[in-house]
């Protein structure tokens, strides 16, 4: 069965959504990092400067969370924050 949840007020039509081991979720949008880790009940909003536009976001199995943009940004503390790691050539 499905059970609706609430999503962040700020979202477009465009953004990336991760499920990380531990539960939390990760919305992708606007240039802003969404936040929840009680299931969607409830959300956060992360204003993370480096990270514009999200081409893709992928999650591997230690929980480290990759976006990928006009950098590649990692968080190793579920979302909570981020650091650039490359630029592409």
């Amino acid at each position: 069965t499905w059970t609706p949840v609430t999503t962040p007020s700020q979202l477009t039509f465009n953004y990336d959504l991760n499920v990380l081991p531990s539960g939390v979720l990760l919305i992708f949008s606007n240039g802003k990092v969404h936040r929840s880790a009680n299931n969607g009940n409830s959300w956060i909003t992360l204003n993370i400067s480096a990270i514009n536009d999200v081409y893709r976001s992928v999650v591997n199995s230690a929980g480290h969370v990759f976006v990928a943009g006009d950098q590649l940004h990692l968080s190793v503390d579920e979302g909570l924050t981020w650091q650039t790691v490359g630029r592409p050539n």
